[in-house]
């Protein structure tokens, strides 16, 4: 036998199959709780419509094709659900780090909240 010949034994991966496929079965949904999946939707949905006033006031003329505070609310759904559809985007530096900080504290902020 050489040193790249292997004997592998399947016994002991069935059983670990069969303890999964137990386990998966014994599942119950209705422990789950929902509510920190609703509460991390509702926060990004208020921390967007707080984002999208800031970048009308702040970054008004910055982000191109956003000309009313609705672009504006779009764009931040559309970035936070990291779509980028390419319409609309930052076209300064100051608007590319109010959205990169942004970002960066909302996603930080929703994986808190999951935690």
């Amino acid at each position: 036998m050489s040193k790249y010949d292997f004997d592998f034994d399947t016994s002991d991966s069935s059983d670990k199959l069969s303890s999964l496929e137990s386990s998966f079965n014994n599942l119950d949904l209705s422990k789950i709780k929902f509510t920190k999946i609703f509460t991390i939707i509702i926060c990004a949905f208020v921390l967007n419509f707080a984002y999208s006033l800031c970048c009308y006031y702040f970054l008004y003329g910055e982000i191109s094709n956003a000309k009313e505070y609705t672009d504006f609310f779009y764009f931040g759904l559309v970035t936070l659900s990291t779509t980028g559809y390419g319409d609309m985007g930052p076209t300064t530096t100051k608007a590319k780090i109010f959205i990169s900080v942004y970002l960066l504290l909302l996603y930080s902020f929703m994986l808190s909240i999951a935690l």
